[in-house]
């Protein structure tokens, strides 16, 4: 590479022109774990295209699998986003640190966050932290929980996932918020509280009553703890009361349109207050 700019390995091996990485490697002895401007190497260009076959060229001619790039992902972040199970299998059969810490979080955090469950199984089964946070809040289970994806819920509970969450912001609010109705029952089962509430004093419960989910009413409702201040303790009850209330959307935040929200969301995602990210997404 020129200047840090994607040299022709990176290229080849991004094309899956394995004749070219050949001649590069052995005749020209091109270093394999070059880095383009951004920190990546010829085996996070295979990786991201899915180029198995000069992904296993580069991996068996010294390629590291686990140079990070500039923000920190490894090739296993990668790997893990796009769901390609050879790949992942292949890297951690190399040593691939399989908890690897990027700003978006660990492999497992993509593979969640992507709905990636082959993946997800693949790094458990390898022992990945399903507890490890990023921002203190952040967790594989709060991501699978953002994008929705049940599975990849149900494999990080069976492994073990902390269902309780840190302070306001637990999974169970999160799944009332998103109306998350399928995900009740294995977080619950797991432990799953249902009388916290989040940051502005709603109990799960409530955020459903006043989304109007009456399914997910009638399944947090033999679980929650009665409160004094809902004289009629019943679905209907509640969501009565609940809509009685002044409405959480007279916080500015709620009256901002989805394309501001998702914006504010990113600048959130990307100072990594995580706590924030997710309530901005959740409201989109």
């Amino acid at each position: 590479n020129v200047g840090g700019r994607a040299g022709a390995l990176h290229l080849a091996a991004g094309h899956g022109r394995m004749a070219v990485c050949v001649f590069l490697v052995e005749e020209l002895r091109v270093d394999v774990n070059a880095a383009d401007e951004s920190g990546d190497t010829p085996l996070a260009y295979a990786i991201r295209a899915g180029a198995v076959n000069t992904f296993r060229y580069l991996l068996d001619h010294d390629a590291n699998p686990d140079k990070p790039a500039g923000k920190g992902s490894t090739p296993l972040h990668w790997a893990a986003t796009g769901g390609n199970c050879e790949i992942v299998k292949a890297l951690l059969s190399k040593g691939a640190n399989v908890d690897a810490l990027c700003e978006l979080g660990t492999p497992l955090h993509m593979a969640a966050f992507w709905k990636q469950d082959g993946a997800l199984k693949i790094l458990l089964d390898h022992h990945a932290d399903c507890n490890m946070v990023c921002n203190t809040v952040y967790s594989p289970l709060l991501a699978a929980l953002s994008t929705g994806s049940l599975n990849c819920v149900k494999l990080l509970i069976k492994a073990g996932a902390d269902v309780k969450g840190v302070g306001t912001v637990t999974p169970l609010i999160m799944a009332a918020n998103n109306g998350l109705t399928d995900f009740y029952k294995c977080l619950l089962e797991a432990g799953a509280d249902p009388n916290v509430r989040d940051d502005v004093g709603q109990l799960p419960i409530e955020i459903a009553a006043y989304h109007n989910r009456r399914k997910d009413v009638e399944i947090l409702l033999p679980v929650t703890s009665r409160t004094p201040y809902v004289r009629d303790w019943s679905v209907d009850g509640i969501i009565r009361y609940v809509k009685s209330m002044p409405s959480v959307e007279d916080d500015p935040m709620y009256k901002m349109n989805p394309a501001d929200l998702k914006l504010e969301g990113s600048k959130a995602y990307k100072r990594k207050d995580y706590a924030t990210a997710l309530e901005l997404y959740s409201l989109v």
